[in-house]
C-alpha cells in the first residue's frame, strides 16, 4: 500500500532558537501534532547546533520524546562528508 506523505513547518516560535526551553517546546509541539494526525512517530529535522541540543533533550527525557524521530538537515549532513572526505584526500 503505498501512502502519501506530508511535509509541513512549525509556525514560528518568538524566542531564541538556541535556547533548551525553544527546542523543548519545537518537541512537545511535535508531540502534539503526532497525536492529532494520529501518527506512530514524528520525524523533526533540525540543523547542526539545534540537532546537538534536541538529542540533549532526548536523551534526558527519553520516555516523553521516544516516538520522535530526529534528523539533522540535508545541509550540514553534505557539508559534514564533504569536508570527511577533503581532510581524508589532503586538499
Amino acid at each position: 500500500m503505498v501512502a502519501n506523505d506530508s511535509v509541513d513547518y512549525l509556525p514560528g516560535i518568538n524566542a531564541p532558537a538556541t535556547d533548551m526551553s525553544t527546542v523543548y517546546q519545537v518537541l512537545t509541539k511535535s508531540l502534539q501534532i503526532k497525536e492529532t494526525l494520529r501518527l506512530q512517530s514524528i520525524v523533526v529535522v533540525f540543523n547542526q547546533a539545534l540537532y546537538a541540543k534536541a538529542t540533549e533533550i532526548k536523551w534526558k527525557h527519553s520516555a516523553q520524546f521516544i516516538a520522535i524521530v530526529l534528523r539533522m538537515g540535508v545541509f550540514e549532513s553534505v557539508s559534514r562528508t564533504l569536508v570527511c572526505k577533503m581532510y581524508a584526500w589532503n586538499l
